[in-house]
C-alpha cells in the first residue's frame, strides 16, 4: 500500500479543523441569525420559495439569493436545528476551498505550488474565520474560485467543458450572494484585456469563454429571480437592488462607512494576510512585469503567468469595487484577501523551486513591520494620528508621539535581530554547502505557514469562543420560562438572535411579541401606554457600545442613563449577560 506523503497529511488536518467543534459559541446577531432563520423556517415549515410571511423583523427572504440558506435547510433537516448544523455548510465549503487551492496551483505549477497556496489559504485567520460561521461569504468564495480556476484552464488547456464548468460555477455564486459575484465577468474581462496585450489568440479565447460562462451563470440565477419579481414585483427590486446593493455602495448603512474611504482596504490588507503580504507584493510585480512583450518566453510558463494575471485582476476589481463602495465592513475582505493568498502562494513556489532567496531578503526583513501593524492596534492608530498631525502641520499628541516612537523602535530592534540571524544562518550553510547559501526558501516559508497555522488555531479555538458568546439563548430561555407576553427590545434595530432562538415566530406574531424601542426615545418610552403592556424589557446592550481613541471598547453614560431611566420607572433588572440585559417591572 502506497505510503500518503506528509503535505496530504498536513492539508488534510488544515482542511478538517474547520470543522471541529462548530457549536463553540451561539449564532451572532445579523448575519448568522438571519441565515439560520430562514434556513430553521425551510427545515420545519418545509417552505421553500417565498418565506415572506417569515420575515426577521423587517428583512425579507428575498433581498439574498437563496442557496446557502437551502444548504442550511438540509443540514437542519438531516442534523436538527443547533449552531453545528447551521455552520457546517460553510465549514465544508472551507475545506473544499483548501483542496480547490491545492488541485489549482499543482496544476499551474507543480505539487510544492499547490500545497503553498492550500497552507497560505488554509491558515488565513480571516477566512478559518468565516469558514466557521453561518454565512455566506465561503461559500461563495468557493463558487468564484472554481470560476476562475475552470476559466484559467479553459485558456491554457483548451478544454471546452471547462467554460462549461466556470458557468454553473458562476450561477452558484450568483445564487450565494448575488450581484458581488459579478467580479467574475467584471474580472475575467480584465483578464482578456491583459492577455491581448501579448497573444490575440489566447485573448479571444478567454473572450468567447467569458461571454458564454456568464451567460450559462445568469441562466443558472434567472428562474429564482423572476419568481421574486413575479411574486412581489418592485418590492423586490427595492429589496434586493435599491436598498442591499445601491444604498451600500452609494450612501452606506450601518454606520460602516470609514475614515480612511477608499484606501481603508489598502489599510486593511497587511493586517489580514501579515504572514504572506510581502510575497504577495512581490507576486504583483511579477504580473505586472509580465504584461511586457514576450521575448522568448518557454511554453512552460505561460501556465504561470496566466495564473498570475488572472488573479490580480480578480484582486483589482474585488479592491476597487468595494473601496469605493461607501460602506465598509469586515465580511467585504475576503474577496480582496483569496486572490492576494494565490498570489502570494503563486510567488512562495517560485521561491520554492528556484531556490532563489539572496535576492528576496527584503521579504524576510519586513516581516516584523508587516506583523506589528496587524497585530497592535494602538500603534496603528497612533500612526494614523501622528501622520493626519504632520499633512494638517500640526503637532501631533506627546502620547501619540511616544507610541509611535516605541513601536518604532520595537519594530527596528525586531528587523536586526531576524537580519543578523539570517546572516549567521546563511554563514554556516556556505560552510556547509557552497552551491547553496544563504537562507533556504522551505525554512522561511515552512516558518511562516507555521506561524499562520498557530495564529489560524488560537484565533478559531481560543480567541473566538471566548468573545462571541452572546447570551442570546440565556436569555430567550429566560423570557419564555418567565412567560412573556410581550417585550420591549431597546435597540437600533430588532436584533435576530431572539427571533431565531424563540423559534422565528410569523412576521406579525413577532410584532405582538417584541416591540422596537430607539435607545435614544426610551424615557418617553417607559411614560407612555405602550410600555404598561410590556412585561419584559431587553435591552441589546452593543448598542450602548463606545470605542475609545486607542480602539478600546467599553461602555459609556448612555448605558448609565438607560439603567436610571428604567429604575426610576419601576423596572428591576433580573439577567445580565455579554450582550443582553432584560428588565422586569415588579409593580403595575
Amino acid at each position: 500500500m502506497k505510503k500518503m506523503p506528509a503535505y496530504a497529511w498536513l492539508l488534510i488536518f488544515i482542511a478538517a479543523f474547520r470543522l471541529v467543534d462548530l457549536s463553540f459559541a451561539e449564532l451572532q446577531s445579523w448575519d448568522e441569525t438571519i441565515h439560520a432563520s430562514w434556513g430553521r423556517v425551510i427545515a420545519e415549515k418545509n417552505i421553500w420559495l417565498d418565506l415572506s410571511e417569515y420575515p426577521v423583523w423587517d428583512y425579507q427572504s428575498f433581498r439574498y439569493p437563496p442557496l446557502y440558506v437551502w444548504s442550511m435547510a438540509l443540514s437542519f433537516r438531516v442534523l436538527g436545528v443547533h449552531e453545528t448544523a447551521a455552520r457546517l455548510p460553510s465549514a465544508i465549503a472551507g475545506a473544499l476551498l483548501v483542496w480547490l487551492a491545492f488541485s489549482f496551483g499543482r496544476r499551474v505549477a507543480g505539487t510544492s505550488t499547490g500545497v503553498l497556496i492550500a497552507v497560505f489559504v488554509g491558515c488565513n485567520y480571516l477566512l478559518v474565520h468565516f469558514s466557521r460561521y453561518a454565512m455566506t461569504e465561503i461559500v461563495y468564495l468557493l463558487f468564484l474560485f472554481a470560476a476562475f480556476a475552470y476559466l484559467w484552464r479553459r485558456a491554457v488547456a483548451l478544454d471546452r467543458w471547462a467554460t462549461v464548468l466556470a458557468g454553473l460555477a458562476f450561477g452558484g455564486a450568483l445564487m450565494t450572494k448575488g450581484v458581488v459575484a459579478l467580479i467574475y465577468p467584471a474580472a475575467g474581462a480584465l483578464f482578456a484585456v491583459s492577455l491581448f496585450l501579448r497573444d490575440r489568440a489566447s485573448g479571444r479565447t478567454v473572450s468567447v469563454a467569458l461571454i458564454l460562462s456568464t451567460l450559462l451563470g445568469l441562466g443558472i440565477a434567472a428562474p429564482w429571480h423572476g419568481a421574486m419579481y413575479a411574486l412581489h414585483g418592485m418590492n423586490f427590486i427595492q429589496e434586493a437592488f435599491l436598498l442591499n446593493v445601491v444604498e451600500r455602495v452609494m450612501a452606506g448603512v450601518e454606520n460602516q462607512q470609514k475614515s480612511l474611504g477608499p484606501f481603508y482596504y489598502l489599510n486593511q490588507l497587511p493586517i489580514r494576510i501579515p504572514f504572506a503580504f510581502t510575497l504577495f507584493a512581490a507576486s504583483v510585480a511579477t504580473a505586472l512585469l509580465s504584461l511586457r512583450p514576450p521575448g522568448g518566453e518557454s511554453d512552460e510558463s505561460a501556465p504561470r503567468r496566466m495564473a498570475g494575471l488572472l488573479f490580480l485582476s480578480w484582486f483589482a476589481v474585488a479592491l476597487a469595487l468595494f473601496s469605493f463602495a461607501e460602506s465598509k465592513q469586515v465580511q467585504y475582505t475576503p474577496p480582496i484577501v483569496l486572490p492576494a493568498l494565490v498570489l502570494a502562494g503563486l510567488f512562495a513556489g517560485d521561491l520554492w523551486r528556484g531556490n532563489r532567496w539572496r535576492g528576496f531578503a527584503w521579504l524576510a526583513t519586513a516581516a516584523p513591520f508587516i506583523l506589528g501593524w496587524a497585530a497592535v492596534t494602538p500603534a496603528r492608530l497612533a500612526v494614523k494620528r501622528v501622520a493626519g498631525a504632520v499633512l494638517r502641520a500640526r503637532m501631533p499628541e506627546v502620547n501619540d508621539a511616544l507610541v509611535v516612537a516605541g513601536f518604532t523602535c520595537a519594530v527596528a530592534v525586531a528587523t536586526l535581530a531576524l537580519f543578523w540571524a539570517a546572516r549567521r544562518f546563511a554563514s554556516a550553510r556556505e560552510v556547509a554547502s557552497a552551491r547553496q547559501p544563504g537562507l533556504s526558501p522551505r525554512h522561511f516559508l515552512t516558518g511562516i505557514g507555521g506561524l499562520a497555522l498557530l495564529f489560524a488555531l488560537y484565533r478559531a479555538f481560543v480567541f473566538e469562543p471566548a468573545r462571541f458568546e452572546t447570551g442570546a439563548v440565556a436569555t430567550t430561555r429566560y423570557l419564555e420560562e418567565s412567560g412573556f407576553a410581550r417585550a420591549g427590545v431597546v435597540s437600533a434595530w430588532m436584533d435576530p438572535p431572539l427571533i431565531y432562538y424563540t423559534g422565528v415566530p410569523k412576521g406579525s406574531v413577532q410584532r405582538e411579541r417584541f416591540e422596537l424601542v430607539q435607545p435614544s426615545d426610551l424615557e418617553s418610552w417607559t411614560a407612555g401606554p405602550a410600555a404598561r403592556a410590556c412585561s419584559h424589557v431587553v435591552i441589546d446592550r452593543p448598542d450602548f457600545r463606545e470605542v475609545d481613541r486607542w480602539g478600546g471598547e467599553f461602555y459609556g453614560d448612555e448605558l448609565a442613563r438607560a439603567h436610571t431611566i428604567l429604575t426610576r420607572s419601576g423596572w428591576t433588572q433580573k439577567l445580565e449577560n455579554s450582550h443582553y440585559e432584560v428588565w422586569v417591572r415588579e409593580t403595575r
